[in-house]
């Protein structure tokens, strides 16, 4: 039995005898696993994901990324290679579909009637928690926290809500001895997060941890929630997820896979998120730590890394891939499947990998894209940087860029004609003509300053409609020979130049 408290300290594991899978389907993958020290068998798994965003009560803040958390999230838990819940045993509650009724059915009686004592049960929440002042509440802070579902009142959270006490006696009903509550909510009542608060304004809220604690009892029980209790879990317009959820996506599709044995645990996924999380709110200048509570006999296999292999041993013969790119929203691909997406934070991407061939591909969003093929070899590192940057390249100029360019090249062109034949002719007008000669030459300049503005006038007027056809219309420039690239770009991780690659 291996403790776990609410602090970042790693919990010693169970030794191993023997861990393998043989990759077939992840349903029979992930049963295979031989844990020492544990002497009952592993057998299916099953999960309720959860994520509300749209509450009935239009008084309640709607949250921008719960719902899509908890798509992605099952989304990854259903993929035969990762998460490897088959549909028969995944509920997915979205929205409207969240309403308190549907929840407890979904968490005290479906998971209560299908999972048995060997399976694993994971449960992920995202949306609001709310705390209410409680005279009767047995915690020490005097709140009652609540999970907060669709149709839930914010006036009256105690009939239409899930007080997180409840979560105890519900879990009792199930009988899985391997049990995970992932939530991507918070209960400070703080503003601006995936919390609120309906209570009175001029009592401060100081929320104790005590409620995780108290949730996580039982053998089996772990709870990993997004921030602490006083804390506010944040939400991550860049990444269209909660912070929390947007690492635990990305440690669960291979990143905290740091031991290279294709399986991924929930010490390793906390351990990820917690470096992540924490560093990534710092950075906003926020603070926000997501906690682990409870205690788990041998690991708890949450997910498969991508490309695990035919049989995977904790001994085999390992090395480790680093990759860089120069800007965000660059999308890495090992052996065909999705693993990373680069950020403005973090554009390096590192991870151990067992001996063999490895295809790299890398993908930004307009489809630019670069590869290679690696052959690792045991105790072997290789590093890979990839140069994305504003490269014009011939198949692909934007007409609208060279569109709005030429209109704002002739608007200027036009401006500028004008101004040259208003202040050419305030001149010539100021002149003194006293003779003919005058008078001949005056009219010469006069048609020299007409013809000159004339001129420019009508180029810029040409440059004006040529750019109002490309901004509206085609792009009417050539193609390149298929793999050729010319234009302006990054030759080198510290220089920019004029480029000209074949790329293979």
């Amino acid at each position: 039995m291996t403790g776990l408290s609410g602090t970042r300290s790693t919990a010693r594991r169970a030794s191993w005898r023997a861990g393998l899978f043989v990759s077939l389907p992840a349903a029979l993958l992930l049963s295979t696993f031989v844990l020492a020290g544990s002497s009952y068998a592993v057998g299916e798994r099953f999960a309720v994901v959860i994520g509300v965003g749209r509450y009935k009560d239009p008084r309640i803040p709607e949250l921008r990324f719960a719902a899509e958390d908890a798509r992605s999230f099952a989304k990854l838990l259903s993929d035969p290679f990762a998460g490897g819940i088959p549909e028969s045993n995944l509920k997915v509650l979205v929205d409207e579909e969240a309403t308190r009724g549907a929840v407890l059915a979904a968490l005290g009686t479906w998971l209560s009637r299908n999972a048995g004592e060997d399976d694993t049960v994971i449960i992920y929440y995202a949306g609001h928690g709310a705390p209410e002042i409680d005279p009767t509440s047995t915690s020490i802070d005097g709140f009652t926290k609540y999970i907060v579902p669709h149709d839930a009142d914010p006036d009256d959270l105690f009939s239409t809500a899930i007080p997180m006490a409840d979560l105890n006696r519900i879990f009792a009903r199930i009988p899985s001895k391997r049990l995970v509550l992932l939530a991507d909510a918070c209960y400070s009542g703080v503003a601006g997060g995936r919390t609120f608060y309906n209570g009175p304004t001029e009592r401060a809220l100081n929320i104790s941890r005590e409620f995780m604690r108290d949730i996580a009892q039982g053998e089996g029980r772990v709870v990993v929630t997004s921030s602490d209790s006083n804390e506010v879990a944040i939400e991550l317009p860049e990444t269209g997820h909660g912070l929390f959820t947007h690492y635990l996506l990305r440690g669960m599709r291979g990143e905290a896979d740091q031991d290279a044995d294709g399986r991924i645990t929930v010490q390793e996924i906390y351990d990820y998120v917690y470096d992540r999380v924490v560093g990534h709110s710092r950075r906003r200048g926020g603070s926000q730590h997501p906690v682990l509570w409870g205690a788990m006999r041998g690991e708890i296999v949450l997910a498969m890394a991508p490309g695990a292999g035919d049989l995977i041993l904790r001994s085999s013969p390992s090395g480790k891939i680093s990759v860089e790119v120069n800007m965000p929203d660059v999308e890495l691909f090992l052996n065909g499947r999705s693993v990373w997406v680069s950020t403005a934070d973090e554009k390096t991407y590192t991870r151990v990998v067992r001996e063999g061939s490895y295809s790299v591909v890398a993908r930004r969003e307009d489809g630019e894209t670069y590869d290679r093929l690696l052959k690792i070899h045991d105790g072997e590192s290789e590093t890979l940087w990839f140069g994305f940057g504003p490269r014009f390249r011939y198949p692909r100029w934007d007409r609208a860029f060279w569109g709005r360019s030429l209109f704002g090249t002739g608007l200027a062109g036009l401006v500028g004609s004008a101004g040259y034949y208003g202040v050419s002719y305030n001149d010539l007008a100021r002149r003194d003509l006293y003779t003919d000669e005058d008078v001949s030459a005056a009219r010469q300049d006069y048609s020299e300053i007409r013809k000159m503005s004339l001129i420019g006038g009508g180029v810029s007027a040409l440059t004006m409609g040529l750019g109002t056809y490309l901004w509206f219309t085609h792009d009417p420039f050539p193609a390149l020979p298929q793999g050729m690239d010319l234009g302006w770009g990054p030759a080198g991780r510290d220089g920019w130049g004029v480029t000209l690659q074949l790329n293979r």
